[in-house]
Parts: structure tokens; C-alpha cells; sequence
């Protein structure tokens, strides 16, 4: 808490009904008490204070509350030798007892001491412009001792047990809470970063955090990627064993089953995400979404083959065959009960022909086919077997 100084010209002239209320309460809620006076007015009666400390000791004394003990410290300005700090100690010293001693008190309070209520301390404290360079000196071995603090945050941030035992378990299942959890960490060791640097140059102390908080999240993004890879791959686990089992039931609602699994790596992702490492799951969803898409179309490929299987045994076969298995370079159609025409497959495209190459009886064919049958389906109209193309 600030107050106004005891000569101040904001306050005009014979104004010290504040400034006495003001101190009273000062020494009333601190525990630390700073009072600045220039080396030139030790001694002095207005200039060291000498009425309002006598004024601040009555009030302090007829406090209600069970007294408590707060440190004066009084900070004398302008100090040119070590020899006039220690010449003004004792004169300072001499005239606070003398104050003390001299004003009136409850009866019992009559005969307790000065060291009762207050702890009495006095510093030095140099010019600036006389002492420069060495106030030059100090803040840069204050810069460099951020720069050292921060670096050992850092080092005991990465070998931090807790936030190790956080990763490794993400690694197959995420901690409930986990991003909360990391935060907590993250935020325990900046905020020891700041208690141990808060005395120090607030420009390179800021700067100093912000480098640190940058190389704590090069740690966390390392260890964040492979835990959003391995919630995209349970995501897709789950949604293969559920729309799966969805498909074999008849039900035809990958659009509902493809919303729940979207959703849910959402909120999966969402409780491992720390705050500040700025951690993207754009490519993880993409990746997720890829392999849902590959998921349906195959189921879809597998209902339509064994349709397909179905309605070709119960019909029985027949119309034109292309064998797409290797016959030399190229591949044949057969024709049922009709020249075949052979058709060239080039590298670089197709060349047809025609040749004669007998006829086949249906039941002849249908035999062939079967016997061929491996596998089938149907795609925009054609009947496709492994080796065998029914158009």
C-alpha cells in the first residue's frame, strides 16, 4: 500500500488529519512499514517525520486488537559513503526511543518497550546518477539470474515424475481430467518462476517467462502427438466394431454411427488439451475421418457381394463373361452361344480383334462359371466375380 508522503504538495498546506489517519492504519494492516527520508534530514524534526511517527505510536497503542509487531524500516536516500549510514544510524535510532519514551500511554502499556510493537530497521540506499554503472551492474546480474531461474524450471519441469506418469498412461488411456490435470502442473512450476523472480527487471523477467513457456511446450506438443494418434485409432476401433455389427443386423445408418464416433473423439480430445501448447487436431480428425469412409464402403462392398452370390445361384447364369485373370498378356470373353471376340490388353492401351473360338452351350457355361465362382458382387450393374466379369 502507497500513501502520501508527509510533505507532499498535492495536500496543501496544515493538512495532516490525513496523513495521520492514513499512517495509523498503514502501521495498523503491515507488516512491513517503509518510511524514506533523505540522508540530509536525520535529525531534522519535520523532515525525518518526527511528528507523525509520535502521532502513529499514540494511535498504534490505543489499538483495540492484541498488539502486533511490524518492521519500520526506514530507507535513508542518498547515501554517498558507508560511513554516513553508519554516523546516521544511531542518531535515527536515539530520536525513535526518545519519541517512544515521550508520549503518553494506557496505564498497562506504562512500561512496555519500543521492541513490543515494532521491529526497527535502517538501510541505505545510494543515488542513482553518483552510482550508475554499479545500478547497471546489479540489474544485469538480476537479468542473468532470471535467465539461470528459468532454465531450472524448465529442467525440473521435463523431469517432473507426475507429468511423465500423465503421458505414459495417455498412451493406451488418457487419465480423466487430463488436460486439467497437465494444466495444474504447467501452471505450479511458472508460478515458481515468478516467485523467485519477482524482484527482479520486469521487462527481461517477462521476456525470460515468455522463452520458458515456449520450451515447456515444445515438451508437451512431443508427448501431446502420439496421445491424439492413439485416441484417433480407438475412435476408429470402436466405430468398425459397432457399425459392423450394426450392418450385420440389416440396419443401414452410417451416417448416425460416423456423428457418434466424430463426436466422441471430440470430446476426448478436448479433456487432453493443455491450454497453452496450442495443440491442432485437425490432422488426427482427418486421418479418423479417411478411415471411417474406407470402413463403410467396404461393409457396403461385402452386403452387395453376398446379394449378389445369392441372386446369381438362384437364377443360374448366363450372358457374357470376361476372364480378367492373367490369360498370357491379355484377357478373354467368352460368349455363350456366339463367337467370342478377344480383346488385346496393351501396357500402354487396347487394341481389339476377333477370332473364332467355338460356341458353348448355356448348361455348359453355367458349369464353367460355377466352377470358376469364387467370390461376387454387384457394382452399377455388373456382376463381378475374383476372376470372372458377368456383363
Amino acid at each position: 500500500m502507497d500513501v502520501e508522503g508527509s510533505d507532499g504538495r498535492e495536500r496543501g498546506e496544515d493538512d495532516t488529519s490525513f496523513e495521520r489517519q492514513s499512517g495509523v492504519f498503514a502501521f495498523a494492516v503491515s507488516d512491513i512499514v517503509l518510511i524514506n527520508m533523505f540522508y540530509t534530514s536525520v535529525g531534522l524534526d519535520n523532515g525525518a517525520s518526527k511528528p507523525l511517527l509520535k502521532h502513529v505510536f499514540q494511535g498504534v497503542l490505543r489499538l483495540p486488537t492484541k498488539p502486533r509487531k511490524t518492521t519500520l524500516m526506514f530507507v535513508i536516500r542518498d547515501i554517498i559513503e558507508t560511513t554516513d549510514l553508519e554516523t546516521s544510524k544511531p542518531i535515527l535510532g536515539e530520536d525513535i526511543q526518545k519519541i517512544w519514551d515521550s508520549i503518553p500511554k494506557p496505564e498497562h502499556h506504562k512500561r512496555t518497550p519500543l521492541s513490543t510493537f515494532f521491529n526497527i530497521e535502517i538501510v541505505g540506499l545510494p543515488n542513482f546518477k553518483e552510482r550508475k554503472e554499479q545500478f547497471k551492474e546489479q540489474v544485469m546480474i538480476a537479468n542473468m539470474r532470471s535467465g539461470e531461474i528459468a532454465d531450472k524450471i524448465l529442467k525440473d519441469f521435463v523431469a517432473n515424475k507426475e507429468r511423465r506418469q500423465l503421458e505414459e498412461g495417455a498412451q493406451t488411456n488418457p487419465a480423466t481430467g487430463f488436460g486439467k490435470k497437465y494444466n495444474s502442473i504447467i501452471n505450479s512450476y511458472l508460478h515458481g518462476y515468478e516467485k523467485e523472480t519477482e524482484y527482479y527487471d520486469g521487462g527481461f523477467r517477462s521476456e525470460k517467462r515468455k522463452d520458458l513457456i515456449e520450451k515447456m511446450m515444445l515438451v508437451v506438443q512431443s508427448a501431446f502427438r502420439p496421445i491424439l494418434a492413439n485416441i484417433s485409432s480407438n475412435s476408429l476401433k470402436e466405430f468398425k466394431e459397432v457399425f459392423c455389427n450394426a450392418v450385420d443386423r440389416g440396419e443401414d445408418a452410417d451416417t448416425k454411427y460416423r456423428e457418434a464416433c466424430l463426436k466422441s473423439f471430440n470430446e476426448r480430445c478436448a479433456d487432453v488439451i493443455v491450454e497453452q501448447a496450442n495443440c491442432n487436431t485437425k490432422e488426427e480428425r482427418e486421418k479418423l475421418e479417411d478411415g471411417i469412409e474406407k470402413i463403410v464402403l467396404q461393409a457396403k462392398y461385402e452386403v452387395q457381394k453376398h446379394k449378389a452370390k445369392k441372386n446369381a445361384i438362384a437364377a443360374g447364369v448366363g450372358g457374357a463373361v470376361m476372364a480378367t485373370g492373367a490369360i498370357g498378356a491379355g484377357a478373354v470373353m467368352f460368349t455363350v452361344g456366339l463367337p467370342a471376340t478377344v480383346v488385346a490388353t496393351a501396357a500402354t492401351g487396347v487394341v481389339a480383334g476377333s477370332a473364332f473360338l467355338g460356341t458353348m452351350a448355356g448348361s455348359e457355361f453355367s458349369d464353367l462359371l460355377l466352377s470358376l465362382l469364387i467370390n461376387v458382387y454387384l457394382v452399377n450393374g455388373l456382376i463381378i466375380f475374383d476372376n470372372l466379369i458377368l456383363v
